[in-house]
């Protein structure tokens, strides 16, 4: 599937205008890497991350609750968890979707996917995409890479 430029513009408009709101929490554990944040109002208010190799199962729930912990909320008052869904590890893909499920189920709180290659490509601020193509990557493993290009 791919997402036209536009589509990603206006997504992020539109997820940017109703997390200004928002209590979130995201959690990607697609790569080698796993993180966590959690974001209030227009900022993010805590986050980890690690670089651990191929341990997700181990170290993502307890960023999780550090993370809370340090934004000082409880589950049942986030508005929407948000995970990554791949490309990315096999395993790290359903370790996080599996995370975000399952804290989104125990405190009835919406839960929603955005791929890997979009978490990378609004990495940068606005001001910094402005007028600017991004070319989001990814490591596929043997010489290959998962590539997506947003304007």
């Amino acid at each position: 599937m791919t997402v036209s430029p536009h589509h990603f513009d206006n997504k992020c408009i539109e997820i940017q205008q109703r997390a200004n709101a928002m209590k979130l929490l995201a959690l990607d554990a697609a790569t080698t890497a796993c993180s966590v944040a959690c974001w209030s109002g227009s900022s993010i208010i805590a986050r980890r991350e690690q670089f651990e190799g191929r341990r997700q199962a181990e170290v993502l729930m307890p960023m999780v609750e550090t993370v809370m912990g340090e934004a000082n909320l409880a589950y049942a008052s986030l508005d929407l968890i948000v995970v990554t869904n791949g490309p990315g590890s096999f395993t790290g893909v359903r370790i996080g979707l599996a995370t975000a499920r399952g804290l989104a189920l125990a405190s009835n709180v919406p839960l929603a996917g955005i791929t890997t290659l979009e978490a990378l490509a609004a990495a940068p601020g606005p001001d910094e995409r402005q007028g600017r193509m991004i070319l989001a990557t990814l490591d596929a493993r043997r010489d290959q890479l998962y590539g997506q290009y947003f304007q």
